[in-house]
């Protein structure tokens, strides 16, 4: 964004250009920018996955909680948790289904959407 200055609104002192505008307030520039870099839906994919952390503390046994977490979200909008077993992952697919669906109702209103969960074995 450039800003826009009349000629009659710059001086020139002693070598130096003086605008007499105020300059931008960062606080001002900083949505803007975040949305370029497409960093405002990136800071809400990580409150849902830190909603997964709190989610998982409260709804898991303290096993269960500490072999699973979230690593990114998907391009078709999907949770993926890490499981650090096979045999904890395969036993998460028979609860994947009342799972998703409590995660899903405890998300904030406020976070885009996603789609599902889905395990996948991380070592």
């Amino acid at each position: 964004m450039k800003p826009k200055f009349k000629s009659e609104d710059i001086k020139l002192e002693r070598g130096k250009f003086f605008v007499e505008q105020e300059p931008a307030l960062l606080g001002d520039l900083l949505p803007s920018i975040l949305k370029k870099l497409k960093l405002d839906t990136k800071s809400l994919d990580y409150q849902i996955m830190l909603s997964w952390a709190k989610f998982a503390e409260e709804n898991l046994d303290k096993f269960l909680a500490t072999k699973i977490s979230a690593h990114r979200i998907s391009k078709d909008r999907k949770l993926v948790l890490g499981v650090k077993s096979a045999v904890i992952a395969n036993d998460l697919q028979f609860k994947k289904t009342d799972l998703e669906k409590k995660f899903l109702d405890s998300l904030d209103d406020n976070l885009p959407k996603i789609s599902g969960i889905v395990f996948e074995l991380r070592a």
